[in-house]
């Protein structure tokens, strides 16, 4: 009766080891990519908010008009 029982839990028992062995290494990974992913996410949110962009069909269309003309634009200050 006993070795049908143990002969039955045995994989159970191999699969917790194994789930053992394996929880600590889960646990390392995932304390080191949840700082980096928090502090991402917070910056990128800090740079949408605060961050002024320019307009690019604009800075094009100046390029363009710039390029057809010919001339040099002299270099801002």
């Amino acid at each position: 009766m006993f070795r049908l029982i143990d002969r039955w839990l045995r994989p159970a028992c191999r699969a917790a080891a194994t789930l053992h062995a394996f929880l600590p290494s889960l646990l390392i990974i995932v304390l080191q990519f949840l700082p980096g992913f928090s502090f991402a996410s917070v910056a990128g949110m800090y740079l949408a908010q605060n961050y002024d962009e320019p307009n690019l069909a604009k800075k094009l269309k100046e390029i363009k008009k710039d390029l057809m003309s010919g001339r040099k634009k002299p270099p801002s200050a």
